[in-house]
This record gives C-alpha cells, sequence and structure tokens, in this order.
C-alpha cells in the first residue's frame, strides 16, 4: 500500500513563508514563527556520548514523538602539568561491617593491589593515614600554632578557637558561607559538613550542645579557611541575586542570542526565587504536577506553561539507600501533564553545555578544534547541525551552573580553587570569568537560532 501524500518535516511546516518570529509564550500556549507548537523534548549529554552516535540517538529521539532536543555547555576536564608531583587523596571512609582482618581497615580507597597509572606512568610511594575526629586523637594532636592570618593557611587544615556565652545558651546558626568545605565541631561533637557551593552554607547548633561559658569550635576544611567564624539567628539559604540574572540575559544578549529566554525552578516551594520579571519561568518536579503548575500559573498568569524537567527518579549514593520510584508515578501523572492546553512537556534524560569541558584550563577553549583525545565529543556546533538535520528543534542550557549531576556543576575546578570567590552570584571575578567564557561560546551558536534558519528555539 502507498500514500499519495507526504507529511511536511517540522522544519518545512514553521518555515513556510518565511521565518519572522522565533519561539513565543502568550498565555494561550507556545508559538514558533506564529503557528502553534506543543513542546515534547529530550536531553542528551553530546559530550558523553561518541560523535559517531550522535545521528543515531538524535534519530531515535525523533522516532520516539519528540520534536525538540535539550543540550548543555559544560567548562574543566584535564589538567596535565609537567614535573613531579605529590598527589593527596582525601576521603571519608565509610563504616565496615563486623568482620575481617585487620588489612581491612587500611582501604586504599581503590587504590589497592593494583598500580595507579596517570598519564601512562605508574605513581608509587601511597601512604595511607586515618584520621579520627575523636575528642581523645584531638587532645593528643601536637604542633598547633597561633595565627592571626589563618586565611593565609592553605587546606586542608585542621583550626580551632574558642567562645564563650553568657547566660543560657540557646539554638543557633554557625556561618561556613565564607570558608570552603568541610566539617564542623562544636564542644566536641561533629555537627555536619559545609560547602561554599551549598546547599550547606549554614550548621545549626542545637542549645544543647552549648553550655555557658567558654565553648570550643573546630573546622576540618578541605580548601581554604576563612578570616573568622559567625553565628547567626537564620540559616542561608537561597541568596535572591537577581544582579547575577540579570548579568547572565545581558551577556546572552551581547553575544547575539535572541529569542526566547528561560528560568527553571520548582515553583510550588521555591517561588520566583531564581527568575526574572521578563524572562519564562518554568518547571522541574518529580510529583504533584498540579500543585506545581499551579503555583508557576500564579507566578506568570500570562504565559504559556512550561514543564522544562520532569524527572521519575533519585541518585544513589554508595552504602545509602536505594530509590525506588516506580514507573507508575510517571505513568499517573504524564497525561495530565500532555494533554492541559497551554502546558509543554520536557521529559529529561539530561544533558548540557559543560564549562568545564570546554574551557578545562584557564583561558584555553575547545569547541571540538583542540588537540585533546576529547576534542571530537566537543563539536557543540556539529551536534545541533545534527539535530535540525534530524527534524529536531533545540534547547541549550550553557549554564554556567548547569545541573548537579555533572562534576563541579559544570564549573570548572581551576575556577572553584580560586580564593574567596562566590560561584553563582555577581562576585566581579567570578562573572568576568563566565563573561570571558560566553564571549568564546555563544557567538558560535547565533546563526544556529531558529529565527536564523536554524534549531535552536530557547535558551536557558
Amino acid at each position: 500500500m502507498t500514500c499519495g501524500h507526504t507529511l511536511p518535516t517540522l522544519y518545512e511546516y514553521y518555515s513556510e513563508g518565511g521565518i519572522k518570529s522565533s519561539l513565543e509564550a502568550p498565555e494561550s500556549g507556545f508559538k514558533l514563527n506564529g503557528k502553534d507548537i506543543t513542546i515534547f523534548s529530550g536531553a542528551i549529554h553530546y559530550f558523553r556520548l561518541h560523535p559517531n552516535y550522535w545521528r543515531d540517538r538524535l534519530r531515535k529521539l525523533r522516532a520516539a514523538g519528540l520534536n525538540t532536543v535539550e543540550t548543555n555547555q559544560t567548562f574543566n576536564f584535564e589538567e596535565n602539568d609537567a614535573g613531579e608531583h605529590t598527589l593527596d587523596l582525601l576521603v571519608e571512609n565509610c563504616g565496615r561491617v563486623n568482620y575481617g582482618t585487620p588489612k581491612d581497615f587500611e582501604q586504599k580507597k581503590g587504590l589497592w593491589e593494583g598500580p595507579v597509572i596517570i598519564d601512562k606512568v605508574e605513581q608509587s610511594g601511597w601512604e595511607i593515614t586515618a584520621l579520627q575526629f575523636k575528642s581523645e586523637w584531638v587532645k593528643r594532636l601536637d604542633g598547633w600554632k597561633t595565627s592571626t592570618m589563618i586565611e593565609a593557611e592553605n587546606g586542608p587544615i585542621l583550626v580551632r578557637g574558642t567562645f564563650e556565652i553568657e547566660g543560657e545558651p540557646a539554638d543557633t546558626w554557625i556561618d561556613m558561607s565564607k570558608w570552603g568545605k568541610g566539617i564542623v565541631i562544636i564542644n566536641g561533637f561533629n555537627m555536619g559538613r559545609y560547602f561554599y557551593l551549598g546547599p550547606t552554607k549554614t550548621i545549626f547548633i542545637p542549645a544543647p550542645f552549648l553550655h555557658s561559658g567558654l565553648n570550643e569550635v573546630m573546622m576540618f576544611e578541605y580548601y581554604a579557611p576563612a578570616a573568622e567564624v559567625k553565628f547567626t539567628d537564620v540559616p542561608i539559604l537561597h541568596p535572591r541575586d537577581k544582579e547575577y540574572l540579570r548579568f547572565i540575559k545581558k551577556t546572552f544578549e551581547e553575544n547575539g542570542l535572541e529569542g526566547l529566554f528561560t528560568t527553571c525552578d520548582t515553583p510550588g516551594s521555591v517561588g520566583d526565587i531564581g527568575s526574572l520579571p521578563d524572562v519564562l519561568q518554568t518547571a522541574t518536579f518529580s510529583k504533584d504536577p498540579e500543585f506545581q503548575l499551579q503555583a508557576l500559573k500564579k507566578l506568570q498568569p500570562n504565559r504559556a506553561l512550561m514543564v522544562m524537567e520532569y524527572w521519575s527518579g533519585w541518585y544513589d549514593h554508595w552504602l545509602d539507600e536505594n530509590h525506588q520510584t516506580g514507573l507508575s508515578n510517571a505513568v499517573f501523572h504524564s497525561p495530565s501533564l500532555i494533554r492541559c492546553p497551554g502546558r509543554e512537556v520536557d521529559f529529561q534524560f539530561p544533558r548540557y553545555i559543560p564549562w568545564n569541558l570546554h574551557e578545562p584550563r584557564k583561558g584555553e577553549f575547545d569547541f571540538g578544534n583542540g588537540e585533546s583525545f576529547l576534542s571530537k565529543f566537543l563539536d557543540v556546533r556539529r551536534f545541533i547541525k545534527t539535530a535540525q538535520e534530524e527534524d529536531l528543534l533545540v534547547i541549550i542550557r550553557p549554564g554556567p551552573y548547569i545541573c548537579t549531576e555533572w562534576e563541579f556543576g559544570g564549573l570548572p575546578s581551576w575556577l572553584l580553587r580560586t580564593p574567596n570567590v562566590s560561584v553563582r552570584t555577581s562576585d566581579p571575578y567570578f562573572t568576568e570569568r563566565v563573561k570571558i567564557y560566553f564571549d568564546n561560546l555563544l557567538p558560535q551558536l547565533v546563526d544556529l537560532q531558529f529565527i536564523k534558519g536554524g534549531s535552536i528555539i530557547i535558551v536557558q
């Protein structure tokens, strides 16, 4: 049996008569070049997939009924310097079961009997040292020194100090936002971990762990200590650094990007914290779609609704619980997401444009034209063009922070080693480096936008 009529491709349909406008998001639903469109998209990490498989995977995504592919950019990957080096591996050990031999207590975290090879050179001379933060062990430590410039010290470092409380102690928080990464011990009790990238920048100290008079505070800092420790009545949650968001948008526009810009948050829990008034706010969640979309509708009543990320699972960690959300939850909620007018669904298998891949060393960029063995994985233009050839529209997510799944959130390790830098804020040094990276990346994407005859319809 044959059919005498061939349906137009996605690009033929939406470019018919010439391209006059890009993607728009009125209350009635999304429109591309003035025509209604429902966006069904999925993501592919082009840098995690061999380029020989790009077209095959894009073709499978299109065959699944999706019409848009989402991509993200990363920014560090390899940092090789000539010469001799000492490699320190600081790791947290896990609890052990009640059997084995004394040798089991000298676990090498993967450095067992076999050789460790870096750049085809076998490394040797490994020494294993156990660090237990017990009060008796700490009391036996010697070599303590007094410092008036503690911020000039390098980590890993153990820092100890005292403070006095007048009257009855109360519940409080310790502010570690100026420190790097480590743990806090109050009066011999481990209070937990902190990390300047978040989410834990303040640590709760219940009153029973404090006492009137002299108290001791100790920090084991991985990177570099700050000049002081502060106590506060309230925790640091989500800072509203709108200036940083405006900077990102302005840099997009200065580099020639246009059309529809979006942000992505969970509206039912964080509201409009990560949004701008003139940028489409999209939703990310794993459950309660009706609640989340109602919250999003209240935040922007005159715009189309879009689910940028709807995930049906969660991460497992070694010796942690196994998360089993089940397929039934996704199957149950999917019809209500798809059928409701004005809602667009991105069934996400995440993929990004990672900064730490495209700028592995400060000032050295690779977009598929470098000499590294990874270079062929980083040709983002080729990937986007291949998506268009397979009749797919494209959503790009250039960061600078891209996601929790990727190493350092996509931020380069050389940037994170910069003393006192505050990432994902309007910190001058951070925004300077972001602008340099974007000035190298974004001009390569301008002609790939839908309004220019390409495939990019959304920039997040």
